[in-house]
Formats: C-alpha cells, sequence, structure tokens
C-alpha cells in the first residue's frame, strides 16, 4: 500500500461549486513510498488550505474543474508549478463571450484568483499571513472559447 506522498511540484485549480467555499484541487508530481519509491502524479482536494489524503477528488458536472485539472497536468508536464506553504501557481480556465477582451478576461480571472486568497487567509491559516500579491505568467486560448491563465500567487 502507498504511504505519504512528497510532491516537488503543484499546480492548484479553485473548485466550483457544489464544492465548499475555499476548496481547490492539488495536482502534484513527486513521490511515494510503495515497495520502492515510486515517481507519482496525484490530485488531491484542499478544503480551507489542508490537504485531505483520503478524499477522492469528485468533478461536478457542468463546470470547468474537469477541463482545467487535465490541462494543468499538461502545464506539471512543462515545468510549472511550485512547492512551497507561502506560494501557489494557479490555474484557471474562463469562457471569452462576446465583446470582453483577453486582457478583461485576465483581470477577472485575477480578481477571482485573488478574492478567493484573500478568504483563505481570513480563517487564520497559521501558514498564510498575507498581503498577497498575483502575476500573470502565462495565456492560451483553448477550443470553444476557452482561454487558459497561469497565475503565481504570493501568499506572505
Amino acid at each position: 500500500m502507498a504511504q505519504v506522498f512528497t510532491p516537488h511540484s503543484t499546480l492548484h485549480v479553485i473548485a466550483s461549486s457544489p464544492h465548499p467555499n475555499k476548496t481547490e484541487y492539488r495536482l502534484g508530481r513527486g513521490y511515494e513510498q510503495w515497495q520502492t519509491q515510486a515517481s507519482i502524479r496525484k490530485v488531491q482536494m484542499v478544503y480551507e488550505n489542508r490537504v485531505a489524503g483520503k478524499v477522492v477528488p469528485s468533478f461536478p458536472e457542468n463546470t470547468l474543474d474537469l477541463r482545467t485539472v487535465i490541462y494543468a497536468f499538461g502545464l506539471l508536464d512543462q515545468g510549472y508549478g511550485v512547492y512551497s506553504k507561502t506560494k501557489r501557481t494557479v490555474v484557471i480556465i474562463k469562457p471569452r463571450t462576446n465583446g470582453i477582451s483577453i486582457d478583461d478576461l485576465s483581470e477577472r480571472a485575477e480578481d477571482e484568483v485573488s478574492e478567493f486568497y484573500l478568504d483563505l487567509i481570513s480563517i487564520g491559516s497559521s501558514a498564510l499571513t498575507g498581503p498577497i500579491s498575483t502575476m500573470e505568467t502565462k495565456r492560451e486560448e483553448l477550443e470553444n472559447n476557452l482561454v487558459a491563465f497561469v497565475f503565481d500567487v504570493n501568499l506572505v
């Protein structure tokens, strides 16, 4: 049976409703000790900044959660991600509607990421002391008028 997961890089995806507020998916590459040390990829649920190791990830229908997680796994292969208590690499996919520029959509996505982590800090986690800063590091137009954004988030 596999033992503790030790990630060397992670990406985060904010979970959609009906997941509770302050819920994320954490995608990681790292190691688990099986019969020998095994290099693995893993998706874990994170509730209020705490990994729920025994909870199997669920992807609500009619959301972009699964699409975003699949996209984020590709980014792990490209070297994106960090492993830090005070930094996150966050992936978000937004639909682009008529009349909105990609720059405006990026600003909306960045606001959503910032608000999520400001709310997370407000729960009093000792690892997160605020203020936060965000910086877009990648954007990519996808099929069906979707746009993917990657943000580096510093939580201190």
